[in-house]
């Protein structure tokens, strides 16, 4: 999932993906990614999907900016005025994700675990604090908030080490955090597999059974009009296409995958007056945020 997520946040920063439904499907992973525990990625579903497309499009387009201009508090913040990703208690955890995703060669996650080990919480990790700490013990600063203000610190010293050690700041955020968990192992196991099929599986209502079953039966009516219609190729390559689906998520991104690089498909089936998968991606869309 981390590779997937750092070939499609690379092509969101080059802007080869600037649609609406595409952003708020990465704003998703990338929530379940940070968030992986059950119960945690559930609420963070809910929240990312109550951003509507305005939002998100906004938010993007002042994160473009920002990087191009290297303002790095603007970008924070834009992503930060998202549901889920700051707005309300102003903490970066997850929006720091986002960045990371958009240019690791810039940006890292800031973590509690990272954190304390930069802050020298409970034990002698560097010659010196290099940060200074959230609390007075490990569990303390895992309460503690991070603001952008604090991000910034954070981003500072983490691109310092990044630079001395010749590797990119999401780089340094790895190994940190793999450092840090052989100090305080984590105790919670996150859902079982590392890709979004796996996850999103069972995270609850966003991916529930109903759900699903209504996409299905939304995407079989394209499927058996164009069959009634005599397009038997459409029919089947559709049809194989969405049995391969097997949650919500993956129902949407392959409808909207088809629809824009099959678009010729999708213009000559219309033509001759049989349904395609435009005609229902409002639908689709409509069931998917319900």
């Amino acid at each position: 999932m981390t590779k997937r997520l750092e070939e499609l946040g690379n092509r969101i920063l080059k802007r080869e993906v600037s649609d609406e439904v595409n952003l708020l499907l990465f704003l998703i992973d990338v929530a379940v990614w940070k968030e992986p525990y059950e119960s945690q990625a559930k609420e963070m579903i809910k929240l990312v999907s109550e951003n509507s497309y305005y939002d998100i499009k906004s938010a993007f387009n002042k994160v473009w900016h920002a990087l191009a201009e290297q303002k790095d508090e603007e970008a924070i913040d834009a992503i930060g005025s998202l549901r889920g990703f700051g707005k309300g208690d102003g903490s970066r955890k997850i929006a720091s994700a986002v960045l990371r995703f958009l240019s690791p060669k810039g940006f890292a996650v800031v973590d509690y675990r990272n954190w304390f080990l930069l802050s020298n919480t409970e034990g002698q990790y560097f010659e010196k604090p290099l940060l200074q700490p959230l609390g007075r013990t490990i569990d303390d600063t895992k309460g503690r908030p991070i603001d952008t203000k604090k991000y910034l610190e954070y981003l500072h010293v983490v691109r310092e080490l990044a630079e001395q050690n010749g590797i990119f700041p999401a780089e340094v955020d790895t190994a940190l955090f793999a450092f840090s968990d052989e100090i305080r192992p984590l105790s919670v196991t996150p859902i079982a597999g590392s890709n979004e099929a796996k996850i999103n599986e069972r995270i609850g209502d966003r991916y529930s059974t109903v759900k699903y079953q209504k996409m299905v039966e939304v995407v079989m009516r394209v499927v058996n009009d164009n069959k009634k219609k005599g397009h038997s190729r459409a029919a089947i390559t559709l049809e194989k296409a969405l049995k391969k689906c097997r949650t919500p998520y993956e129902i949407m991104n392959m409808c909207y995958n088809m629809t824009t690089r099959a678009s010729y498909m999708d213009r000559n089936l219309a033509m001759s007056g049989t349904m395609t998968l435009s005609h229902i991606m409002k639908e689709l869309e409509r069931i998917y945020r319900e």
